[in-house]
């Protein structure tokens, strides 16, 4: 009881300390209940299976079995932490199972990212999971007016670029879907009614590099309106193009069968 007693008071340092003055007044307000004098096993399990699975909120469901196993430190105790570890992980089921049930298959695939080290090493247990989590669409939404001849991750991952026929480019949020960050037509003016074939992001995810018809293939800035620089000419069209993963420095490929490394600095 002693040490209860001790820890409440540390809580109620640290909220004053922080400022949290509602949560103190909740907090209080708890303990002076006599069902705030016993450990809540109904609360916890209304806290996992009503706010943080079907919130989906992950990190906050793994930080609370983080802490209940930094409970079990003694030797004695692991019988009972044998017992945590498998029901962590049969709330980590349900947790997938209900984010496909919901169709929430981009969850499923944050789920396993975010856990597959850990999981695999109970590889028995979980091997079936992760096959069954291969393959699933994350995303996906109509894009164009015509088809579309390419398409590229942003540098960080949050974004994607694509490419239609037509030479329209459209920079499309992964968070939003739908949602168009930055556009740009290549299809005009010296290059109108040209086929657009490929596009390439440099490492910093400031300049897209263009192929067209053209003998010269436009470099433009994202999020900027302005092509800014061209490549050099071949004496053919421009049909592939790729940039440096590290430097400023691109490719170009022509249908003069003829490749060329140039670096813009």
């Amino acid at each position: 009881m002693e040490n209860m007693q001790y820890a409440e008071e540390l809580v109620k340092e640290f909220l004053v300390f922080r400022g949290f003055t509602s949560t103190l007044q909740s907090y209080e307000s708890e303990l002076s209940t006599e069902i705030g004098r016993n450990f809540q096993v109904d609360k916890i399990l209304d806290l996992v299976f009503s706010v943080y699975i079907p919130k989906y909120q992950l990190d906050k469901l793994q930080g609370l079995f983080t802490f209940f196993k930094q409970c079990f430190t003694s030797p004695a105790d692991a019988e009972l932490f044998s017992a945590l570890i498998k029901l962590e992980l049969s709330v980590f089921r349900y947790y997938v199972v209900n984010a496909l049930k919901s169709g929430r298959q981009d969850k499923v695939v944050e789920f396993f990212g975010a856990n597959g080290n850990y999981l695999l090493q109970k590889r028995e247990d979980w091997q079936a999971w992760f096959d069954m989590s291969a393959g699933l669409q994350i995303t996906g939404w109509p894009a164009h007016d015509s088809p579309v001849s390419s398409v590229l991750f942003g540098p960080a991952e949050t974004s994607i670029f694509s490419l239609g026929s037509d030479g329209k480019i459209f920079e499309w949020s992964l968070h939003n879907q739908g949602q168009i960050l930055w556009s740009r037509d290549c299809s005009s003016p010296e290059s109108f009614n040209k086929r657009m074939h490929e596009i390439s992001l440099d490492s910093d995810g400031k300049r897209l590099l263009v192929t067209s018809g053209l003998v010269r293939a436009p470099i433009y800035q994202v999020q900027g309106h302005e092509s800014g620089l061209r490549t050099l000419a071949h004496s053919a069209s421009i049909t592939s193009v790729d940039w440096h993963p590290t430097l400023p420095i691109y490719i170009t490929g022509s249908a003069d069968n003829s490749v060329r490394v140039t670096s813009i600095v």
